[in-house]
């Protein structure tokens, strides 16, 4: 944070910080219910040996605490009310509460049971549960005495076996074997046997006793309702007062494993006694409330405070104080520190000067009525022990402990803005400023610029090293002058950054420069070699960047550096010895990223760290906030399987759980369900935003995630096999602590294991086989198929050769048949018998059909069969012709189906109709008939054939017909009937004659 502030903001600044303290004189963490306390009455507190903090609220039931977040238990987890008055822990670990309408429950599991019904205790109200060293639990009531459980039986003690009261509020077993009982009418020191009862008459500050405890000299301490008693086994010895305050209801007593009594009060807050004095820690000093119910020590020795109205708090110890307007402070906005010869605490702040003497503050105002006139931006203390300051104007002051007077070298720098201020080992003063930077010796002023070679022109922070070297941070990297000249390092020879805000040395004399990026290493004698400089930056873990100062902590070896969100911390003893950076961050706030620091305010006070900050004067005491903590543990707190909450009673039988926190089984789950969501903590309480986390899934990641602040990781879409999550946590850059571990494994899909592989190798081998199979006998098929096709085109040529031969044939036969149809015409011609010439003519006819077939077959492109329907008319338009039909007046008719024949059959078929029509010209008419007529069919019938040749002559004489040996045509007919297979039928009377052939 650099000092050129504007007016209006500088006011802003004032306003709002003028409205805002801490309040705080010490570092308590207060948890209520804006962090998620159920309740703001705190009842009772204790811890389990995970660590985890049991908070009883009076409303809000009971919450399990973490340091981050609280998971609560109320009537829903079977409690029998949400007002819980006790919380106990025994020493088989099981957690017990009492609540406010009586009783007690037991957590089992994640549930609270009655483990005591229909037993006095079940109707008691109970005020305390605790353990006597033989293991018995002691169950203090407010009406029936104490009843005591052996784990089998209850047993009362009583006002009936001496008690003074049946209204127990605590027990304390003692070294010498006596318990003492704190009652509601005095003290009962119980011997095993009787009991000797104390009460106010004896001594006591008040009638009711709530609580003793025994410090280290053996004195015991009464807490009463007035006041406290002591006991030194002889005498009581009340106390009603401290330091002037009058002691009213005192609830608890605590003394602590430091040393330290603590008194918790009704309505006064604490007192605490160190060594032999007493300090009273109020709301004013931090707490929450003043109203106190309980104190409790945790393992790790940390103090926690209940309250009856604002939750509950953990002192942080001494690690830091703050001193803000509540303690006189003019302003909570500190600009400037210094340490004067005398030992005197001066404070520059946005409303003047201060000084503290070590008990209070005494304020020095500027008597300006502007307030923005009132900044103190630096302090020096002057040989004469005088004070330089830089004030609102950014120009120089003397103050003399009453009045503001201008300082010399003011008028020359009149327009520069002062951002540090710094006398050397000779007495000279140096000026940094945003103009550059001047030299005051002797009343002579001195300019230095770029021009002699100064890098930058704003000078943030001036140093000077245990040689006498000046040391410059500046907008531009930082120089440094030896009297003579300036050398520089740039920001691009390797700086973290161009803005130098803050230069300092350790105890090897190496340089440490704090920049706007982080932090620079410079070994010494290395300042004109770059290359061997070491930055720290987020990469090595830092949270904050800024620099506003650094400190060296010589007696615990570590680097503080102020930022704007608290402090972080270089463990310079690791870095040297290790070469690691050991860099924790420290928020010294409850909220936010930290406290913020302002520049260059950090002083040394006998060991302690005072910086200044805008909630006021900060005190850091080192050694104490570096404190080893214990290694942290790591717990798993929920798993989510694809998105949600699984049913574990899938995994195993009975639910397993730890202090109410569920130990998850080792799950195995299909292949579908392979997202994991795995959320974790490790219980850390005075700085959880300190804990970081690493995790690593084996059998998955190569090795350990990068470390987060945050307590979940997720695993999305993660294959089959066998897994192990780990997660570890570690303070800072400290060591790891124990790792939580957990085991899963996704089975391999059924495509994916040995079997299915199994089968499908033998598939894919049986179709590899049937595929093989397959390809020789397609390619035996596609060879045989070329070698038909081959074969078949031979075929087709041949067969073509063939039809061309065959038709030859026909045609030379149908040319013979006609060269032997001439030939026996010209016979016929030369004969001058009639019967021979008829003769010839019948066969000239005979041949002729045949010839017909033969030229239509080789006329047609089907030379194997016939049509008849051409066939048959051309033959009977040939047998008119020849028998000059026309002249006799006898007419031939057809009715022809398109049927086709074969050779054999169609020759047949023609020389049978040929046969019929010339038979029924010949002998049917012989001139008597005045419209002759021939009827010729050829059709198909059912399955068959048949044909009929039928006329309107006179009709034959079918016995003279069958005498005549000699009759060629009839002998024919028959003939061709049984060569077509067929069956003749002749039918004759006077009205004409019908043949019919049936085949």
């Amino acid at each position: 944070m650099k000092r050129m502030v504007y007016p209006f903001l500088a006011f802003l600044m004032f306003l709002l910080f003028s409205e805002y303290s801490y309040g705080q004189a010490y570092n308590f963490i207060i948890y209520s219910v804006n962090e998620g306390l159920p309740h703001g009455q705190v009842t009772d507190l204790t811890q389990t040996p995970d660590g985890f903090l049991w908070v009883a609220t009076a409303g809000g039931g009971l919450s399990r605490f973490d340091g981050h977040t609280f998971q609560t238990f109320t009537i829903e987890d079977g409690l029998r009310d949400d007002f819980v008055m006790n919380v106990f822990i025994d020493s088989q670990n099981r957690i017990w509460v009492s609540t406010y309408y009586g009783g007690v429950a037991l957590l089992e599991g994640d549930r609270f049971i009655n483990p005591f019904e229909d037993e006095m205790i079940d109707n008691s109200y109970v005020t305390m549960i605790t353990e006597a060293p033989g293991g018995d639990l002691w169950f203090g009531t407010f009406e029936n005495g104490i009843l005591i459980y052996d784990g089998d039986s209850f047993r009362q003690l009583s006002t009936e076996d001496g008690l003074i009261d049946d209204a127990i509020w605590h027990a304390s077993w003692e070294e010498d074997g006596l318990i003492y009982i704190s009652t509601h009418a005095g003290l009962s020191i119980y011997d095993g046997t009787t009991f000797k009862n104390f009460s106010e008459e004896d001594g006591f500050s008040g009638d009711k006793v709530f609580k003793m405890v025994t410090d280290s000299d053996g004195l015991r301490w009464f807490a009463t309702s007035r006041g406290v008693t002591t006991y030194d086994g002889d005498t009581f010895t009340p106390v009603t007062e401290i330091d002037g305050h009058q002691l009213r209801y005192i609830f608890d007593i605590h003394y602590s494993s430091e040393g330290e009594l603590w008194i918790g009060t009704e309505a006064d807050g604490l007192f605490r006694k160190t060594d032999k004095t007493f300090e009273q820690i109020t709301k004013r000093e931090g707490l929450s409330s003043n109203y106190i119910h309980r104190i409790f020590e945790d393992r790790d020795q940390n103090i926690w405070i209940a309250t009856d109205e604002n939750g509950f708090a953990l002192f942080g110890g001494e690690d830091f104080r703050l001193f803000n307007t509540m303690y006189g402070l003019p302003s909570n906005e500190i600009l400037s520190l210094s340490k004067a010869s005398d030992g005197t605490i001066w404070v520059g702040t946005l409303n003047g000067l201060s000084s503290f003497d070590g008990r209070r503050f005494q304020n020095y105002p500027m008597f300006d009525p502007d307030p923005l006139r009132n900044y103190v931006w630096d302090i020096h203390e002057l040989e004469d022990g005088t004070l330089l300051i830089v004030d609102y104007n950014y120009s120089l002051k003397v103050f003399d402990g009453a009045t503001y007077r201008p300082f010399p070298p003011a008028e020359p720098l009149s327009d520069w803005y002062i951002y540090d201020i710094f006398f050397d080992s000779r007495g000279r003063l140096w000026i940094g400023g945003d103009s550059g930077l001047a030299l005051y010796d002797n009343g002579d002023l001195t300019l230095f610029s770029a021009d002699d070679g100064l890098t930058g022109t704003m000078i943030f922070h001036i140093y000077e090293d245990h040689l006498g070297q000046l040391w410059f941070g500046t907008d531009s990297g930082v120089s440094r002058y030896d009297g003579h000249q300036f050398q520089s390092i740039l920001p691009w020879q390797g700086l973290s950054h161009y803005n130098v805000n803050y230069i300092t040395q350790d105890w090897n004399h190496n340089y440490w420069l704090g920049t706007s990026g982080g932090i620079t290493f410079l070994p010494f004698g290395e300042f004109l070699n770059p290359d061997s400089m070491i930055n720290f930056g987020r990469q090595e873990g830092m949270r904050l960047l800024e620099t506003n100062f650094l400190w060296v902590d010589v007696v615990n070896e570590i680097l503080w550096q102020g930022t704007n969100g608290g402090l972080q911390s270089i463990n310079l003893n690791t870095f040297y010895s290790e070469g690691t950076s050991a860099i924790q961050h420290h928020r010294l706030s409850r909220y936010g990223i930290g406290i913020e620091t302002t520049h260059k305010t950090a002083i040394d006070v006998d060991g302690t760290l005072w910086f200044g900050s805008g909630a006021g004067i900060v005190i850091l005491n080192p050694e104490n906030i570096m404190m080893q903590n214990s290694l942290p543990q790591t717990y798993l707190t929920g798993i989510l399987l694809n998105g949600s909450v699984p049913d574990w009673s899938e995994f195993r039988r009975e639910d397993i759980f730890r202090y109410g926190r569920r130990i998850f089984p080792d799950i195995r789950v299909p292949s579908g369900r392979n997202s994991f969501v795995f959320e974790f903590t490790a219980p850390e309480f005075l700085n959880p935003g300190n804990i970081s986390y690493r995790y690593m899934m084996e059998g998955l990641d190569p090795d350990w995630n990068n470390p987060i602040t945050g307590r979940q990781s997720v695993y999305a879409s993660v294959p089959p096999g066998e897994y192990r999550f780990y997660v570890q946590a570690r303070y800072g850059l400290g060591e790891w602590g124990p790792a939580a571990t957990y085991s899963l494994s996704i089975s391999r899909p059924f495509w994916q294991r040995s079997a299915f592989l199994f089968l499908m190798g033998l598939l894919l081998a049986a179709g590899v086989y049937g595929f093989i199979t397959y390809r020789i006998s397609h390619l035996e098929k596609v060879n045989l198929a070329n070698l038909v096709d081959e074969k078949t085109a031979d075929l087709r040529k041949s067969v073509q050769e063939q039809e061309i031969l065959v038709k030859e044939v026909h045609h030379r036969v149908k040319n013979n048949l006609a060269m032997i149809c001439g030939l026996l015409e010209l016979q016929a011609a030369t004969l001058t018998d009639e019967q021979a010439k008829n003769v010839l003519r019948d066969s000239i006819l005979r041949i002729y059909s045949m010839s017909l077939v033969h030229e239509k077959l080789y006329s047609n492109e089907n030379l194997t069969e016939i049509n008849i329907s051409n066939y048959i008319p051309e033959l009977l338009e040939t047998i008119s012709h020849s028998m000059n039909l026309k002249k006799t007046g006898i007419v031939v008719h057809h009715d022809i189906d398109d049927l086709t024949l074969s050779l054999d059959t169609g020759i047949s078929c023609g020389l049978l109709i040929n046969e019929l029509v010339t038979n029924s010209v010949k002998h049917a008419f012989n001139g008597h008939q005045n419209s002759p007529e021939i009827f010729v069919a050829f059709k198909e019938s059912g399955s068959g054939k048949y044909v009929e040749v039928r006329d309107n002559g006179k009709g034959i004489d079918l016995d003279a017909a069958e005498t005549k040996q000699s009759s060629l045509g009839l002998t024919l007919i028959k003939s061709l009937a049984r060569q077509l297979n067929g069956e003749l039928d002749i039918e004759t009377n006077s009205r004409g004659s019908r043949f019919t052939i049936h085949f």
